[in-house]
This record gives C-alpha cells, structure tokens and sequence, in this order.
C-alpha cells in the first residue's frame, strides 16, 4: 500500500482518532517514532488529533501507525475466535444438566 498526498494542514478524522485509541498502545507508537525518527509526542499528538500532520515524514509515520492498528485489531479477532471457539467446547463443563 502507497500512502496518498494529502493536505498535511489536516488534522486526522475522528474515525481514526477512535481507532487509534483502541488498537494502538504506547509501545507501538514508540517503535514507529523510531523507526520514522520523529518525535513520541509529535507522532502522539497527531493520533489523538491534537496537531496537524504537518509534513510528509509524519504522514508516513501515521500510516505505519494505522496498519499497525490494522494488524492489531485483526489479531483481536483472531484471539476472540480461537476463545469463542473454547467457550463453546467447553460450555457442558459449567452447565451440565
């Protein structure tokens, strides 16, 4: 995936200010201000919509961000598959008539 041009007067929009807040952690935040040598809270600040994206170094920060929140809700999924999948073998356990 190629990242798009954008305004980078642009603050992100809610919908992935939201997923951010659910499918980041700091830990990931800090790999990707490494790898991208920018600032934690530069890279922060534009997550939670509290700067502008500003340059094109950041915007490619933000879109390692975002496909690590992709990769991060789709190993939630897969965690809630493999559980469901448990609860169901196992529900006899608890409920035995």
């Amino acid at each position: 995936m190629e990242t798009k041009k954008s305004n980078l007067k642009k603050r992100i929009s809610n919908n992935w200010k939201d997923f951010f807040k659910e499918y980041t952690k700091p830990k990931d935040v800090a790999k990707i201000t490494l790898d991208h040598s920018i600032g934690y809270n530069t890279l922060h600040n534009i997550k939670i919509c509290n700067a502008n994206i500003s340059n094109e170094k950041n915007q490619k920060a933000l879109y390692a961000l975002a496909k690590v929140a992709i990769d991060n809700a789709k190993e939630i999924i897969k965690t809630a598959e493999k559980d469901i999948k448990k609860m169901e073998d196992s529900i006899s356990e608890i409920v035995e008539p």
